[in-house]
């Protein structure tokens, strides 16, 4: 029988399922919310119990395991629970641009902004190696040439934040098995500089001086 817990290391899901007596797991985004991760430790249960009884799935089921993004389904094809994607399929979900966006739809954001952010982040990048690039092919050099591009263009404290959501997609390749390494771990994100309320109120425990900052 399918179960949900939450994994104490990420903070994320995990739901374990058992294939022919082995204990498998399907990890999901710490972003995914309650009611979502418990839905899919139910379909993923249907799936179990298919696999055990050795009978079709549910046309319901598998309508939605269709529907999933390619890196979710190549979790579901590596616990066991569904046949695992045909080539074409896994190298697809391997290109920047694919994997961009199933990370993002997976993070399940509500904040316009954060979702604003990532967009912005994803489309800097694909516009600077290509939506079609292997994720596994960017190394730590494309990584130092795409700041000094951003670099050319942005303010140091935007090429900071560019870098370390940067940063944060690849950690998600990493994790879903899709790279070894993080090209953009050594990447230093550089100065951010202080926000406008963090200046002012540094001002007034001066004694003042920055109260006609600009807005």
């Amino acid at each position: 029988m399918a179960k949900l817990y939450r994994y104490p290391r990420t903070g994320g899901w995990r739901i374990t399922v058992n294939i022919q007596g082995a204990r498998r797991a399907v990890y999901l985004d710490r972003g995914e919310p309650k009611k979502s991760a418990e839905a899919f430790r139910e379909k993923a249960g249907k799936l179990e119990r298919a696999k055990a009884m050795a009978t079709e799935v549910d046309p319901r089921v598998a309508e939605w395991v269709q529907e999933l993004s390619p890196q979710l389904r190549s979790k579901l094809a590596k616990a066991g629970l569904i046949d695992r994607p045909v080539e074409a399929e896994a190298a697809e979900a391997a290109r920047l641009e694919s994997f961009l966006e199933g990370y993002i739809a997976s993070r399940a954001i509500k904040k316009p902004n954060t979702a604003r952010n990532y967009g912005q982040t994803k489309r800097y990048l694909v516009e600077h190696f290509g939506g079609q690039k292997r994720v596994d092919e960017i190394t730590p050099g494309d990584a130092d040439r795409f700041k000094s591009a951003m670099q050319a263009k942005l303010s140091d404290a935007t090429v900071s934040r560019e870098v370390k959501r940067a940063r944060q997609f690849f950690r998600a390749a990493v994790r879903d098995r899709l790279i070894t390494e993080n090209p953009f771990a050594d990447v230093k994100g550089g100065k951010q500089g202080k926000s406008r309320s963090v200046l002012l109120r540094d001002s007034r425990s001066c004694g003042g001086g920055f109260e006609s900052l600009p807005r």
